[in-house]
């Protein structure tokens, strides 16, 4: 009985650990941090702090190079700051430094849509409340703080230069410096991409695996080296000497490699082990797992909902339960044969762990990065022990020698070795691309927990009748509510959605239809132009980051296709987006107004123009269309209006949305209306003053709500437009802190005083609307509390 008895405190304590931090992070600091005189956070001013540096300085990846850090603001302020700041700048600043750092004090906020990530989470994650870009740097003060982490960022710095100074490979190169000594500044995004996608992401960081090694090998080395000395065995026990000795190298590794949260974990854990090594008591390993969660939450409560340590807890307890010693050669058999069966043995075994591993962390996964690393189970077996097993150890033990000729040669070593396993990397990369999926629904973690836990009680237990009864039953729910969310609700919709999303400065709106179509208008886009040393990828993540924001939103709301795509004008906050969602949702068709005659196409050689992200978009099957003026398509009961622009260019064909080439670019806008159950939705685009006067002229901008034009500006919504709509709801798309000042004080009051309610996507993210079949309309925002007036009627 005391062996179920164990696993049952186990289970307890796990499952106390994850109720403790629930509890803890409900409470966790939840008033505004408070800041010292003078220093506000208004996302606009500029702002000078001054602090100490607290924590890890770490070397990000990308161009121009940067760090990033922790200030605790002087003065009896308790806010801590996290910075970003070009390594040009901050020189080689230290933890306990006493700097001044200059730019916006800013809230962490991301996107404010369904199924974003939490910027604010984030930033959390890495011990601070605010965030800051620095355009100025100092340190006023060095050493003003003690700080452990100073010697071990310094010697950091110190290790990762000499490795880089080896040269070979650049990829094994930059691999070495990140699995080695945790410093990522030189891995590039088709690094990360490649290993991503063969489930190895974690060994391209110092994860919990790679202390454990490092602990572990100086462990048994140690322990070896005091049994070989004559005399000192038989005075104390080797494994004491060892577990005391490798204790501090383990500490001493964890700061110089940064204290990532898997790090931290794995650190208690190894200690917790060394400790009852040195007190010659067996510590399960789930039982000091349970020690380290408990820790863990206790000190920063919120990290219960941080994905890496989720994922580092996760693995590691399914590491736990399901390793088993692979079974002896049978009695009898040749040397051969028993090393043939000893390897078929331990690859089966390892693999057998690594599936598991993949099917416990992928709910995970799944709903935080909306993937699934299949590659991971091969990728885990093949490629992710060379990294701990070779690359790791050659590479300390080259910096350990590093003043013997010997010492570079191993690093030489470590660095082909890491290029190998890139390569690797990128071929199964290849061979098993990440899947991506939408993010799983409470119900669906529920029963695919209750599936892999009956596949792990299957050969545990005698009732196997019961467990395959569970285990059938959990997979049929799955099924029916993947089903049900992705096919059959969607087509049994009734009423008319809307949700204007949160994509920074930039438009974006998806529309569901009652029977399941959708469309979009608009897609966003951030016109980053390059600067000085910033690699194409980087602008390509930039150009496309609002674009990542509507397709987080299109997963979580489980829609896999756009059947029309109406772009407003092209302007790249409106199509730049569209990058994004080119490569995993389909769209059929790409409505655009018809551009003036004899207009030239547009070329930029800075970013894609519209013209570029339409011609890749038609090489993956996408129709164009110029879409009719009037009703230009019906479906699901909603009526999708094309009210402009309008030219007429005298050749007696149908009238179309044509651009007017008298007019600017956001006055051609492509203006469109929903109708649904007596019900309207007016999107305005861009239009400015000349085009809003054409469509009040027309007696076409009665609406119940309105997309204002040109995210608030003061060239648009002109007192004629906003009182000819009669509309009760005001719809601002803007970016927070933008450098136009949108939307303008005059247009937000001119909006309320006509009785409008304005919603600005900058301040309450995105805004869903909805129209049942009764033509009730409602209004909500991301913050999930419903707008006053929520039923309002015209």
């Amino acid at each position: 009985m005391a062996a179920p008895a164990a696993a049952a405190r186990r289970r307890a304590c796990l499952a106390c650990a994850a109720l403790l931090g629930g509890a803890l992070a409900a409470h966790e600091r939840a008033e505004a941090p408070s800041l010292p005189d003078g220093v506000t956070v208004d996302d606009r001013g500029v702002d000078v702090v001054t602090g100490v540096v607290v924590g890890p300085v770490a070397a990000l990846p990308g161009l121009p190079p940067r760090l990033r850090l922790v200030l605790d603001l002087d003065g009896p302020a308790d806010a801590r700051v996290l910075v970003g700041v070009e390594v040009a700048l901050a020189g080689d600043v230290l933890p306990g430094d006493r700097v001044r750092a200059t730019g916006r004090l800013r809230t962490p906020r991301g996107y404010r849509d369904p199924g974003a990530a939490d910027r604010a989470q984030i930033v959390r994650d890495q011990g601070a409340d605010l965030e800051l870009t620095a355009t100025g740097f100092d340190v006023i003060a060095p050493a003003a703080r003690w700080s452990a982490w100073r010697p071990a960022v310094a010697a950091q710095r110190a290790a990762s230069a000499r490795i880089a100074a080896r040269g070979g490979d650049p990829v094994g190169n930059a691999i070495v410096r990140a699995a080695v000594v945790g410093d990522r500044s030189a891995v590039d995004d088709a690094t990360d991409d490649a290993w991503r996608a063969a489930g190895i992401y974690h060994a391209l960081s110092v994860s919990g695996m790679h202390l454990a090694v490092v602990a572990l090998l100086f462990f048994a080395l140690a322990r070896r080296a005091w049994a070989a000395a004559p005399g000192l065995a038989l005075r104390v026990d080797p494994a004491r000497v060892a577990a005391l000795a490798a204790a501090p190298i383990a500490i001493g590794y964890t700061l110089v490699t940064g204290g990532q949260p898997a790090t931290i974990r794995a650190l208690v854990v190894v200690l917790a082990m060394l400790l009852g090594a040195a007190l010659r008591r067996r510590l399960a390993a789930i039982d000091a797992l349970g020690v380290a969660a408990l820790l863990v939450l206790v000190h920063r409560p919120s990290a219960l909902a941080d994905p890496s340590l989720q994922l580092s807890f996760v693995a590691a307890a399914t590491l736990c339960l399901t390793a088993r010693r692979p079974a002896p050669p049978p009695p009898g058999a040749s040397r051969r044969g028993r090393v043939i069966a000893s390897a078929r043995g331990w690859v089966g075994a390892a693999l057998r762990t690594s599936l598991w591993i993949t099917a416990t962390t992928a709910p995970i996964t799944a709903w935080h990065f909306h993937q699934v690393s299949i590659g991971g189970v091969v990728g885990n077996v093949v490629l992710a022990p060379a990294i701990e097993l070779l690359v790791i150890p050659l590479g300390l033990a080259g910096l350990a020698l590093g003043v013997v000729g010997l010492g570079g040669v191993l690093l030489d070593a470590a660095i082909a070795a890491a290029g190998a396993v890139a390569a690797g990397a990128a071929a199964l990369g290849a061979w098993i691309p990440v899947v991506a999926v939408p993010p799983p629904r409470l119900l669906e973690i529920v029963a695919w927990a209750a599936v892999v836990a009956a596949a792990w009680a299957w050969s545990r237990t005698r009732r196997r009748g019961a467990v395959a009864g569970v285990a059938a039953v959990a997979a049929a729910t799955l099924v029916a509510s993947i089903a049900w969310t992705t096919t059959i609700a969607p087509a049994r919709r009734t009423g008319l959605r809307v949700t204007f999303l949160d994509v920074g400065q930039g438009d974006a709106a998806v529309v569901e239809l009652p029977g399941g179509a959708t469309w979009l208008i608009d897609a966003g886009g951030l016109p980053v132009r390059p600067g000085p040393g910033v690699p194409p990828a980087a602008l390509a993540r930039l150009w496309r980051a609002p674009g990542d924001a509507v397709l987080r939103f299109l997963d979580a709301r489980r829609i896999r296709r756009i059947d029309v795509a109406v772009i407003s004008h092209p302007h790249p906050d409106h199509y730049l987006g569209l990058l994004a969602l080119a490569d995993r949702i389909p769209i059929g068709e790409l409505w655009m107004a018809r551009p003036p005659p004899g207009a030239a196409p547009v070329h930029d050689d800075a970013m894609p123009t519209f013209d570029d992200v339409a011609a890749a978009l038609v090489a993956r099957g996408t129709r164009v269309v110029v879409p009719p003026l009037g009703v230009a398509r019906r479906a699901g009961g909603v009526d999708l209006e094309v009210l402009g622009p309008r030219y007429d260019d005298g050749t007696g064909e149908a009238p179309v949305a044509a651009a007017d080439p008298v007019r600017s670019v956001n006055d051609d806008s492509l203006v469109v209306a929903l109708g649904f159950a007596g019900r309207r939705i007016l999107l305005l685009g861009d239009v400015e003053r000349e085009g809003e006067d054409a469509l009040v002229a027309r007696g076409a901008a009665a609406a119940d709500v309105v997309k204002v034009a040109h995210h608030g500006s003061p060239t648009s919504s002109s007192a004629p437009l906003v009182a000819a709509t009669g509309a009760a709801w005001a719809v601002v798309s803007c970016g927070r802190a933008n450098r136009f000042g949108f939307p303008a004080d005059d247009v937000v009051a001119r909006w309320r005083l006509a009785g409008a309610r304005v919603l600005r996507t900058d301040t309450v993210g995105a805004v869903t609307v909805t129209v049942a079949a009764d033509g009730a309309l409602a209004v909500a925002t991301f913050d999930a509390e419903p707008a006053p007036g929520a039923a309002a009627s015209r």
